[in-house]
């Protein structure tokens, strides 16, 4: 696995704003980040992104801690396990282009999910519930945010962003285990992703003094509606 120096500067430049992006309003960097890094080149997915953001999602919950729910990170890295072990098993099979097509589909699904604002009780079981549908979503295309997002809606902005982050921090351990297990973290995935994690810390650093002068409604609407242009390329890339 050789990615050449263009595609790691062009692929940190999109890490760089969808990390400043999530560090702002509490998601999106993925959502965003994932189907342009699929037309870019899809061997930066999956694992390469996620070494490159888990730094970024330690210091989200680090700087915003005292607002972690604890109980909602516990219960979704319950259900990451058994998520994971399906979506490893689905990553084991795929082609380059059936991962294109998969991708493209799961974003859209994903940017369908977070543009409603469904209203989800508060328990346990809907937590775990949205970790095992992250679980599966994370391994096999490197999104995994959407479906706990939707979970927390509840939550104000910074226990949002906390929570987001300290379960991101702890289910990427699981994640990359199942990305391993499929035979799709070696070496070469790590170095990449290794490469690319300044510019995630960057984009990290830069969210800090914006959170309060964003629109983060604005925002939250631009990151959706990228995410289902690149979506439907990568799709069609796929399908073609």
């Amino acid at each position: 696995m050789i990615v050449e120096t263009e595609v790691l500067l062009i692929a940190g430049l999109i890490l760089l704003i969808t990390a400043t992006i999530q560090g702002t309003i509490g998601f999106g960097s993925n959502l965003l980040a994932v189907p342009l890094f699929a037309i870019l080149d899809a061997r930066l997915l999956p694992a390469p992104i996620f070494i490159a953001t888990m730094a970024m999602a330690i210091s989200t919950a680090a700087r915003e801690r005292h607002n972690i729910q604890w109980t909602v990170v516990r219960c979704v890295a319950v259900g990451r396990v058994p998520g994971t072990m399906i979506g490893a098993i689905v990553l084991a099979s795929v082609s380059v282009a059936a991962m294109q097509i998969l991708i493209g589909a799961l974003i859209l699904l994903a940017v369908a999910v977070s543009a409603r604002s469904l209203s989800l009780p508060a328990t346990r079981r809907v937590f775990t519930t949205g970790g095992l549908v992250a679980g599966f979503t994370a391994t096999t295309s490197g999104i995994g945010g959407p479906p706990v997002a939707l979970t927390l809606q509840h939550l104000s902005g910074p226990a949002l962003r906390s929570t987001m982050g300290a379960s991101f921090a702890i289910s990427v351990i699981i994640t990359l285990t199942g990305i391993a297990a499929a035979g799709r973290l070696g070496v070469d995935e790590l170095l990449v992703g290794l490469a690319l994690m300044p510019a995630a810390i960057i984009g990290f650093l830069i969210s800090g003094p914006l959170r309060s002068h964003v629109n983060q409604a604005q925002l939250r609407t631009a990151v959706l509606v990228l995410s289902t242009s690149a979506a439907l390329v990568a799709l069609t890339r796929g399908i073609f």
